[in-house]
């Protein structure tokens, strides 16, 4: 009994691990092809590192539309930015996605929002 509950807790951590896995390869292609659009000279972009994605249900449409105004900042991206459509709304869950990378020999850290279906960057702040 107890070997039968083992192989099944065993079997149920794989299953879910392979899924998170898969989320996480989905949202990183997503955000280098945001990346790849978006930023006036993506060539220039060496070392691109993730860390783990998260998630959240604490950012709301004001939260992103100040993010988003604040976007171009850095002086790396393009001044018209192309976000996916969409709207968070209060308490929908939103993917979190830090990348790591190098332009010009200089080091930077941005934060993307994905949407829940792991389709579009919503948002993504320079850090």
């Amino acid at each position: 009994m107890k070997r039968k509950l083992f192989i099944n807790i065993t079997m149920c951590m794989v299953m879910l691990l392979s899924v998170s896995c898969g989320q996480q390869h989905d949202a990183e292609h997503i955000v280098k092809e945001f990346m790849k659009e978006n930023m006036k000279d993506a060539a220039a972009m060496s070392s691109l590192d993730f860390d783990r994605m998260d998630s959240t249900r604490l950012i709301n449409d004001s939260i992103i539309t100040s993010i988003r105004a604040h976007a171009g900042e850095s002086g790396i991206y393009k001044t018209e930015i192309s976000y996916g459509n969409g709207k968070s709304g209060k308490g929908k869950k939103l993917f979190i996605l830090r990348a790591r990378y190098r332009v010009d020999d200089v080091d930077w850290c941005d934060t993307y929002y994905l949407d829940a279906d792991l389709k579009r960057v919503v948002a993504f702040k320079t850090n």
